[in-house]
């Protein structure tokens, strides 16, 4: 049977359950949380808050399980062919979610056909970091000029083709005409770790990745992506602030479902996010994450979600991004 087929039938199957399943008492067994980042990402560490919020409340296993991989397609592949009974969640983000909607050909799910939005997290700004020993600018200016020396003569990171760190930068060449070589990574990670050795020279990364490199010194930061600064980073100016007009790309992180997850277990567990999120005792244990800790309703996260895609299929039309 064809996949279509497979997955319409599994959600007309779950139409005809949810008036049982919302009677029931969700979650009467262990629930999974795919993460598509690394232990001790951004993205992980909230889908591990969360799920020990989760267990005190429900007295049920909420299980972070990391399925890394191609920018977040192993984890979104998987989840959209899971069960949409409630027991599958994914801590989706900005390139899951966004990014692979618009820069790859095709894809073995349909980022609005099949997944439940329930609920954004997180936002949070990326920054342009540069290594502050090898690469001694200090300032987006300096940056642009030091690079327009020897087009092609410097290279940037990025956590792998397609993820938001490359996106970032191409976003950033495309408003600026300049070229740089570009080194992609397995992950974040690993950029990180190589451009605090020295090498490449520059980077757009999540600002909660690099906060401890810039608090010592490590890396220094040139600019933000948002077009208002950075509580975290006060004294540093937007790219928009600094010679890039109207430049802003904002990382996010929420929970979604497969598609056909029953409306009330949906609710539930957005009301029990929202809960967690306002809670003194998650904000202070997140506040090295970053970023702004926000919630949302399933509809205005599918709208973010939305408008993320059509932004970034913009980019990868006008600087020629597809990839297979």
């Amino acid at each position: 049977m064809p996949h279509w087929a497979t997955r319409r039938r599994s959600v007309l199957l779950a139409g005809l359950l949810a008036p049982k399943l919302a009677r029931a008492a969700w979650p009467e067994q262990p629930v999974r949380i795919v993460s598509p980042a690394a232990p001790g990402d951004g993205g992980d560490t909230l889908g591990r808050v969360l799920a020990a919020e989760f267990e005190k409340v429900f007295n049920r296993p909420f299980v972070v399980e990391n399925r890394t991989g191609a920018g977040g397609r192993v984890a979104s592949d998987f989840v959209a062919h899971a069960a949409p009974d409630g027991y599958t969640l994914m801590v989706a983000n900005a390139g899951s979610h966004g990014i692979n909607g618009a820069i790859y050909r095709s894809l073995p799910f349909d980022l609005v056909r099949d997944f439940t939005p329930i609920t954004l997290l997180l936002e949070a700004p990326s920054v342009l970091v540069v290594n502050a020993r090898t690469l001694p600018v200090r300032s987006l200016a300096e940056f642009m000029a030091k690079a327009r020396e020897a087009p092609g003569g410097l290279a940037y990171a990025s956590g792998g083709v397609g993820g938001s760190s490359h996106m970032s930068m191409e976003l950033f060449r495309a408003r600026t005409g300049i070229e740089m070589v570009h080194v992609p990574f397995r992950g974040a990670g690993g950029a990180v770790t190589a451009l605090t050795a020295g090498e490449p020279a520059a980077m757009f990364v999540n600002l909660p990745s690099v906060l401890g490199a810039l608090n010592r010194g490590d890396l220094r930061a040139l600019a933000v992506t948002s077009l208002t600064r950075a509580p975290e980073l006060p004294e540093v100016p937007t790219l928009d602030e600094a010679g890039v007009p109207g430049y802003e790309t904002i990382a996010w992180f929420g929970l979604v479902a497969p598609a056909g997850v029953p409306p009330a277990v949906v609710e539930t567990i957005r009301r029990e996010t929202q809960r967690a999120i306002e809670s003194p005792e998650v904000v202070e244990r997140l506040r090295n994450v970053g970023g702004t800790l926000r919630t949302s309703t399933p509809q205005e996260f599918s709208e973010r979600i939305a408008q993320d895609v059509a932004m970034w299929r913009r980019v990868v039309a006008e600087r020629g991004l597809t990839l297979e």
